[in-house]
């Protein structure tokens, strides 16, 4: 029997729990039909249901083993739904997100750990790729997103996932902060939340 993610703490600017253009895109992880509001969450026909916390949807499949702690996690706190399960974070308009000053010590195999705690600036590298103009782009396992954030600077519609709640908040603050378009999602990339032929590039 499949145990289906709980919603949670849903968060929707104008009555909806997400963007149109996002919902359009998305399905079911498990069987790839199409998702729908439903309360404070969203499912599918066959009554498969995804947690959406803070307006980030939760997809990833609860009853397969997870490949990466974070994942574990996000699925603990969806199931829950205890909001105190997540950090709270104010973050200053010139400062460096703690998550990202964390971080950014297991980025390259460990080749940054000089930097965490002493980040000046957020490391966005330059993306070497054509330029976007506006071509959809997936980063699959995305961490805080700064690849998203350079396609987004390179002119791509960018869409981030991850198994890790904690790293798709952070990339949703680090974006608002830079001023960057971008989405993010928590999931799997065993499991794409897609529809086929959504996007033009993969990274």
């Amino acid at each position: 029997m499949q145990m289906d993610v709980i919603a949670s703490h849903a968060q929707g600017t104008t009555g909806s729990l997400l963007p149109p253009e996002l919902l359009r895109m998305l399905v079911c992880p498990r069987d790839k039909q199409n998702l729908q509001e439903d309360g404070a969450a969203l499912s599918c026909a066959q009554g498969h249901r995804y947690a959406v916390v803070e307006g980030i949807p939760i997809l990833l499949v609860s009853d397969v083993e997870q490949t990466h702690i974070e994942g574990t996690r996000s699925i603990q706190v969806a199931e829950s739904g205890d909001a105190s399960l997540l950090p709270s974070f104010n973050v200053g308009p010139k400062e460096i997100d703690p998550f990202v000053q964390k971080a950014i010590g297991a980025t390259n195999g460990g080749l940054y750990q000089h930097l965490v705690g002493n980040l000046a600036e957020y490391p966005i590298p330059k993306l070497r790729l054509p330029p976007g103009q506006n071509r959809s782009f997936l980063e699959i396992g995305c961490n805080w997103g700064r690849w998203c954030l350079s396609a987004a600077q390179a002119g791509y519609r960018v869409v981030g996932i991850d198994p890790s709640l904690k790293s798709i908040r952070a990339a949703n603050r680090v974006a608002r902060q830079l001023g960057i378009s971008a989405t993010f999602v928590v999931a799997d990339g065993r499991y794409l939340p897609f529809r086929g032929e959504c996007f033009e590039q993969v990274f």
